[in-house]
């Protein structure tokens, strides 16, 4: 299960996130989007209390550069990865 993190920006953000979701879903990819005014830390421990493997983070830097960040709730590790690649690198732990 995977979790796409998103404060709430403007719409365009939204769009990007939800064109990212509906490809790792179509894809086989379960998982939430999940929205907050008051930031990531508050989401990253809603999502780990939903026991997300992993959480994918898009705000509008990543957006703006095509990434998306994809943080392994379990390591606490975390990667920028381009969001054509961020299927894979769920698939395989990595994006190479």
């Amino acid at each position: 299960m995977i979790r796409l993190l998103q404060p709430l920006f403007h719409r365009l953000i939204m769009t990007v996130n939800w064109h990212l979701a509906q490809t790792l879903h179509d894809a086989g990819v379960t998982g939430e989007m999940l929205y907050s005014e008051s930031g990531f830390k508050g989401l990253m421990r809603q999502a780990g209390r939903y026991g997300a493997r992993y959480c994918l983070i898009l705000g509008p830097d990543e957006a703006a550069g095509h990434n998306v960040v994809v943080k392994n709730m379990e390591s606490g590790v975390q990667e920028c990865v381009s969001q054509d690649r961020a299927l894979q690198y769920l698939q395989t732990g990595n994006d190479k």
